[in-house]
């Protein structure tokens, strides 16, 4: 499908002359050049960068997690990238590392914030976001809600009640 948040004034994007997108298992291959056409796109695989995550090897001061993303970024770098978007969920959690290797030249853009914004003034401008207090959250697993717990307390920084989490069967869906 399409992907909106894209087509707003985005200025780090619009600016930016060499994108680049790490990438694990699910990509969105030529989804930006549509966007920058003037602009060189990048693509990387980074298929470490999740199981670090959960591991919770993340801290900007380990040496481990340092090495893994310079081994990543480096041929992003030497290309002279100005701009790197954060597409997985995972990412974002390795920014302060990222940002460390990549250096004050490099935006890093996050695009778990740029689509909750987007989503919030959709909402907004259709009249349909509540602005109520006392919802309540639900997560749906389909694999161990154990590790759904684990993981979710490192991606949203807070923990999970055993309630929240259910766990279905994907085939019954």
């Amino acid at each position: 499908g399409e992907y909106k948040p894209l087509e707003g004034d985005w200025q780090p994007i619009q600016e930016g002359e060499h994108i680049s997108l790490p990438q694990g298992e699910v990509t969105l291959r030529g989804k930006f050049n549509v966007f920058l056409p003037d602009g060189e796109v990048y693509e990387n695989s980074a298929p470490l960068f999740v199981p670090l995550v959960e591991e919770g090897w993340y801290s900007a001061d380990d040496v481990v997690v340092l090495n893994t993303v310079e081994r990543y970024l480096k041929p992003l770098l030497d290309k002279g990238i100005d701009t790197l978007i954060l597409g997985c969920t995972h990412y974002p959690v390795l920014s302060e590392a990222i940002a460390k290797i990549a250096g004050d030249e490099v935006t890093l853009i996050n695009m778990g914030v740029s689509v909750s914004e987007y989503v919030k003034e959709y909402l907004e401008n259709n009249n349909m976001l509540n602005s109520q207090n006392g919802g309540k959250t639900s997560f749906f697993v389909s694999d161990k809600p154990d590790s759904f717990k684990k993981q979710a307390q490192i991606l949203l920084g807070r923990s999970i009640c055993e309630t929240q989490v259910k766990q279905v069967d994907i085939n019954s869906i």
